[in-house]
């Protein structure tokens, strides 16, 4: 994938999501992991108990530690194999997760930036296509028909909807910190 290509695609994400790329990087590095993958975001998003992510997770009665332990399990499963001075570059899945979230914001969520919830949404689709493990089980008997029609009303209070109103573009591409002097540089 081509820098271009890259620094568009996290310049689509909103603040919240490039900076829980840059923990999903740091997660990767210090596992001497090779490619970021869907499971490493997991891991910050997770921590953030206002995100989209998490409380679509609540209302799905679904424990956040426990969808956590499992991508953690997962993570284990790919060991070392990165050098110290290489950055990881990105897993294909999870960019094609980014490209299918953006486009559930855009036409259906009325978003102009990706969000968690949208990358829920995308997840919630096919959680096979983008990651594996027992944990994605988490997401079935979800209805993303209800989630996308309340969307707003269910995440009116999380720090993504309060942070530009929830829909203004809050980067374009190529202004990502991501790839220059972030994590991955």
């Amino acid at each position: 994938m081509s820098t271009e290509y890259l620094q568009g695609l996290i310049g689509l994400l909103n603040g919240p999501c490039q900076r829980w790329l840059e923990v999903a990087a740091s997660h990767c590095k210090q596992r001497k992991q090779i490619e970021i993958r869907m499971e490493h975001l997991l891991l910050g998003v997770l921590d953030e108990p206002m995100s989209d992510f998490c409380i679509l997770l609540r209302r799905l009665d679904v424990d956040a530690a426990r969808m956590k332990k499992g991508a953690q399990r997962v993570l284990e499963t790919f060991g070392a194999g990165g050098a110290d001075d290489e950055p990881p570059v990105f897993d294909p899945k999870l960019c094609r997760l980014f490209e299918r979230a953006y486009l559930i914001g855009g036409l259906h969520l009325d978003l102009k930036e990706v969000r968690s919830g949208s990358i829920f949404v995308a997840l919630l689709e096919n959680p096979e296509k983008y990651g594996k493990g027992p944990h994605l089980d988490l997401f079935h008997g979800a209805k993303i028909d209800t989630i996308i029609r309340e969307f707003h009303d269910l995440l009116g209070g999380s720090m993504e909807a309060k942070a530009r109103g929830g829909r203004g573009r809050e980067s374009g591409p190529g202004d990502s910190p991501i790839v220059e002097g972030g994590a991955l540089s």
